[in-house]
């Protein structure tokens, strides 16, 4: 069973305390840190991830943009970290390599995470574009410079973190949802690499069957707030699915007999192939906690029987 872990990794306690005091050496142990994760994640998952240390949040490297600045603190959704929100003032230019050039990235093995395009407009400020559409499209198109990018450099894996989308589910009318899949279909477009839309930190199962039929190579889902019967009525025939069902919020270690459970879902939604992941990113973890918490996705994806 193939698996991966994706988005912004919690530091050590030591990289931690170097951070706060500015240490000199603060570059060099961000590198020694990332290449202890990366080699742990060679070793235990299908796909090797940059740990994105150096990340503040999912969006602060797009700061460097044209067109965009700096904002206010913001709670990220119900959480207690805290994203910079981006204020975009002008047109969006100089993108392309803002992503590729924050990451390590091992050719033809690589996963990584970037913000969905919806996500991406709700959690910043648009005070540019005249329209909300105008807006929305135009995130896209700049996501969809960066995964091309992603994809000529090697990776082959790219999951579209949708936190918004499951969030706001409830809310979501058919025109919305219209304009959303729109905007993730563009990041799709010409893109090599498999790309993965990842819905969490909300219940799905209003939406899910509206979300079949996005042109993308796979749907990701957050199987802490959604259940597994909720969506196994579904089918997910020509498409890949992303279970995730290890608990990032969580310090509690996963028991092994979900093993069970995770065979019937892929069995019953059927999909062109099948990935086992976290809910969200591990950034939300202890250290030690995130550590135990890639061992056991390994050693439920090494029981899981799929063919």
């Amino acid at each position: 069973m193939k698996s991966y872990i994706v988005g912004i990794y919690p530091r050590s306690p030591k990289l931690i305390e170097a951070t706060r005091v500015n240490d000199p050496k603060l570059s060099e142990l961000f590198k020694v840190e990332k290449a202890k994760y990366m080699k742990i994640i060679k070793s235990k998952l299908t796909y090797v991830s940059d740990p994105m240390l150096e990340w503040n949040d999912m969006f602060r490297p797009f700061m460097n943009v044209k067109g965009i600045s700096l904002g206010a603190l913001n709670r990220f959704f119900e959480t207690n970290t805290f994203y910079r929100k981006l204020v975009i003032s002008d047109e969006l230019k100089g993108y392309g390599n803002v992503i590729a050039n924050n990451i390590n990235i091992v050719k033809n093995k690589s996963a990584v995470s970037i913000a969905d395009p919806y996500t991406f407009a709700e959690l910043n400020e648009n005070l540019y574009y005249k329209s909300y559409d105008e807006y929305l499209l135009t995130i896209s198109k700049m996501l969809n410079k960066e995964a091309k990018k992603l994809a000529e450099e090697g990776v082959v894996l790219i999951q579209l973190n949708a936190p918004a989308i499951a969030y706001n589910a409830e809310r979501l009318d058919n025109d919305k949802l219209a304009l959303i899949k729109e905007a993730i279909e563009n990041v799709k477009r010409r893109v090599s690499a498999k790309v993965y839309l990842h819905l969490y930190f909300g219940n799905i199962t209003k939406i899910f069957s509206k979300l079949l039929d996005i042109r993308i190579d796979g749907l990701s889902i957050d199987l802490i707030n959604n259940r597994g019967d909720d969506i196994m009525e579904y089918s997910m025939k020509g498409k890949g699915l992303t279970l995730g069902m290890i608990d990032a919020m969580n310090t509690r270690i996963e028991d092994l007999k979900i093993v069970k459970s995770i065979e019937k879902i892929i069995e019953k939604m059927n999909p062109s192939e099948a990935y086992l992941s976290t809910n969200t990113d591990l950034e939300f973890l202890p250290y030690e906690f995130a550590l135990k918490k890639i061992n056991r996705l390994a050693e439920i994806a090494k029981r899981v029987k799929y063919e």
